[in-house]
């Protein structure tokens, strides 16, 4: 059942998406790892920026080295490349359109480890989880007060990280993953293209 709810997220039409993050948002703790998440797909987006102009830099700077009459132009193209870097960071992670959002293409979300990756960077030790489940440590010290929605809901309490513990090897929730492998989507068709690796799939 976990994975058709799963999919069927997956398949949401973003406005859907976007109203059903908004709503969950009213939980402060949700929030946090909504900004966690996001802090994170951000860096990696930059990274990958940051590597495709060095490649693009790199690839020009071989072909200049072959003419030395091109030193000026030179010059006029890195400074075109610092105003585009800018352009691009800045698109890029507040959403913008066109070829210059290229870096976000194959950009997935791993329901495993809870981690942003991206398609070609994903391997067979790229991703490190748990296979049990966050349950709170009852030797831990928690804070009691009560917490509630604006409207005097009360907020659910959900695990966190330290006050428990995983049972899958009763390490402390803040731990690393005893498991090892390829990243996993929500999505089906991606699971099944790594099941012949390691026995993943729905």
């Amino acid at each position: 059942m976990d994975a058709l709810n799963m999919e069927r997220i997956a398949r949401a039409p973003e406005p859907v998406v976007r109203a059903i993050l908004n709503v969950l948002c009213r939980d402060t703790r949700l929030l946090d790892k909504a900004i966690v998440a996001l802090d994170m797909i951000e860096v990696l987006q930059r990274q990958a920026i940051e590597r495709r102009l060095q490649t693009e830099r790199a690839t020009e700077g071989s072909s200049a080295a072959t003419d030395t009459d091109l030193d000026e132009e030179a010059e006029d193209e890195d400074t075109e490349d610092k105003a585009t870097e800018n352009e691009v960071t800045e698109e890029s992670v507040n959403g913008g359109s066109g070829p210059k959002k290229k870096a976000d293409t194959g950009m997935e979300y791993c329901v495993q480890c809870d981690e942003p990756f991206y398609e070609d960077e994903n391997h067979k030790k790229a991703c490190c989880w748990h296979d049990g489940e966050m349950e709170h440590d009852s030797n831990a010290e928690e804070d009691d007060e009560n917490e509630y929605y604006d409207d005097g809901i009360p907020l659910e309490r959900t695990p966190q990280p330290e006050t428990s513990i995983w049972t899958c090897r009763n390490d402390r929730g803040d731990s690393a993953g005893c498991n090892k492998g390829y990243h996993k989507t929500a999505s089906s068709k991606h699971n099944s293209r790594y099941a012949h690796r390691e026995g993943l799939g729905d």
